[in-house]
């Protein structure tokens, strides 16, 4: 199956009859099939046989029951086998999620992971640990991974005692070490246990059960001079508890024994979700969230056991890849942006979830991990200044000129004078555009020279946007174009796409903001390509309506290649003067 394919397969779930007609299904199904109309029959994509047994499989499920079918399918590009996640909803009608029959290879895999993870974590603590497994102790200490006592429970007890020095002379620590013991070889380890030691500090022992039903262990963390937290062990205390990565103090730590004391090749990743605010107030912290999981996911697939990451802000990630070559490292990068556009089914179309990534690498740009981490945030910058969902790599003689820039404006932004040159600018084209209204209020000014002085304010404006190319368009009551006025460039490729539908990605509020045209690849191919034939990267549209809602006039801004970020403070501006000028005009 191909893998653009493979990366959905988590996420397709539909609804169907008894005679295998689907009624409605996600966009992860429409992509897995390749349609645009979900509303098929899945017998095309099964034998004959299969389709009997599973028609009947479905007539014995009783409502509100799940039950799982195993079942090749199979159409001209690819081949796989499923389980069918099937739930009787009502008389006729199953709703089912398909997870591919690989998916215990997956959880295998998943599981030697988390193993890795789990001694890295160690391997970055100074602390001793024990394995029960059922019959024997085994302690081991983290940072050498060598073990230092193997025997029963009773001897257990006693190299404790010894090499800890316990106090045994109160009976209340005699009764723990029995029930802690006790607990541990039943499987049942839900409290941490605290001994005193003779020289009058306290030790921690915190177990946690590992496994399942039919194979169990017993890890247990043991602590001298720290104590953990309530509710807290060796598992928790390292992972961020929502996505289930590495949290920041962790990986964190692992950065900086990587980069600072073994000196190993390596690339640091840092990686933003673009606009999580924007989502967040949108369609709410719950979806937030689901993003941030949903991202994760993509970042532990794309990283598997070529490094470690972890999350390190809210909608921050970090990862540590062991190479520090370049191909690997777009490969690896490349999956994270492709595999976060088909990870979420967005509630909105026009919405989509992307990320910008900064690289740097060890000991290639410096062998420092608080070098290498400014390096990476820097790139990341720029990738958010590109127009986002997009990657860049450090590279000085590329990117030091763009960094020294970027100090450079910053400092102007800090000082004020960027916002009093802005403001200078918006009053004189305020002016232009007042000046027009009074000229044909009075009634005195031809029609052509009034559109001279349009053209003049929008040369203006599109000077103080720094774009390519502005546009205005007008519609006529039969809903065709009037000749456009243009600034810039005089492309016109619009023109042919204009009608009802063209506005389907507009806002609620009749405008489109997109720092990046390539976001509408896994959208609107029809769409994408209208901007990327014509070399258009970032785009803001506004579309004025009357009262009846009908389109009466729209006005484009278009950076051409490479794309650009679009500030705040220019997106309100564009958007003051277009709905002014659509009125005038």
């Amino acid at each position: 199956m191909p893998a653009f394919k493979r990366t959905r397969l988590n996420d397709v779930s539909f609804t169907m009859d008894s005679n295998l007609n689907v009624l409605e299904a996600n966009r992860s199904f429409a992509s897995l099939f390749d349609v645009t109309d979900v509303k098929i029959s899945l017998e095309p994509f099964m034998d004959s046989t299969d389709s009997q047994n599973l028609k009947t499989f479905l007539k014995n499920l009783t409502p509100d029951t799940t039950k799982i079918f195993y079942i090749p399918l199979a159409d001209g590009n690819w081949k796989a086998n499923f389980n069918f996640e099937t739930t009787c909803t009502s008389e006729g009608k199953y709703f089912v999620r398909l997870h591919e029959f690989s998916f215990a290879k997956e959880c295998f895999e998943n599981t030697i992971r988390e193993n890795n993870e789990l001694k890295t974590i160690l391997k970055t603590l100074d602390r001793y640990y024990f394995i029960y497994d059922g019959t024997q102790f085994n302690i081991k200490y983290s940072k050498e991974q060598k073990s230092v006592f193997h025997g029963s429970a009773e001897e257990f007890k006693n190299y404790i005692t010894t090499n800890f020095n316990l106090d045994l002379t109160e009976d209340v620590t005699q009764l723990q070490m029995a029930a802690m013991i006790f607990n541990i070889q039943k499987f049942k380890t839900k409290k941490e246990y605290k001994f005193l030691m003779t020289n009058k500090k306290v030790i921690t022992i915190a177990p946690e059960v590992c496994g399942n039903e039919h194979c169990q262990a017993v890890i247990g963390i043991i602590y001298t001079e720290e104590t953990l937290q309530d509710g807290e062990n060796l598992y928790t205390k390292n992972k961020d508890g929502l996505t289930d990565m590495f949290n920041k103090r962790s990986i964190t730590e692992q950065a900086i024994h990587k980069i600072n004391v073994l000196k190993e090749p390596c690339a640091l990743i840092i990686l933003d979700i673009d606009k999580f605010k924007d989502y967040n107030d949108t369609f709410g912290h719950a979806y937030g969230d689901k993003v941030i999981v949903a991202v994760a996911s993509v970042i532990k697939e794309a990283v598997k056991d070529l490094g470690v990451a972890g999350r390190i802000g809210g909608d921050e990630f970090m990862a540590i890849i062991n190479t520090n070559d370049e191909a690997d490292i777009r490969n690896v990068t490349r999956n994270i942006r492709m595999g976060i556009n088909w990870a979420i089914t967005n509630p909105d179309a026009s919405t989509v979830v992307t990320c910008s990534m900064g690289i740097a690498r060890s000991p290639l740009n410096t062998r420092s991990y608080e070098e290498l981490f400014k390096l990476a945030d820097k790139c990341l910058y720029i990738a958010k200044n590109k127009g986002r969902n997009c990657y860049v790599i450090y590279k000085p003689e590329i990117h030091d000129k763009i960094i020294i820039k970027n100090e450079q404006a910053q400092a102007v932004k800090a000082s004020g004078k960027s916002y009093s040159d802005d403001a200078d600018e918006q009053i004189k084209i305020v002016k232009m555009v007042y000046a027009l209204a009074r000229k044909r209020d009075a009634g005195k000014a031809s029609k052509k020279e009034l559109c001279g002085d349009l053209q003049l304010i929008l040369d203006e404006l599109r000077s103080y946007m720094e774009v390519t190319q502005l546009s205005l368009y007008k519609l006529n009551d039969k809903d065709k174009l009037l000749p456009f006025l243009v600034s810039g460039d005089k492309k016109d490729f619009r023109r042919d796409y204009f009608n009802e539908d063209y506005f389907r990605y507009y806002n609620a509020y009749n405008f489109l903001h997109l720092d990046n045209t390539t976001n509408l690849n896994t959208v609107d191919r029809e769409i994408y390509h209208m901007y990327v034939d014509n070399d258009v990267a970032s785009v803001l549209e506004y579309v004025n309506r009357n009262e009846d809602g009908k389109a009466i006039a729209q006005m484009s801004f278009d950076i051409y290649k490479p794309a650009r970020t679009f500030t705040k403070e220019k997106v309100v501006f564009a958007l003051t003067m277009t709905k002014v000028l659509t009125n005038i005009f």
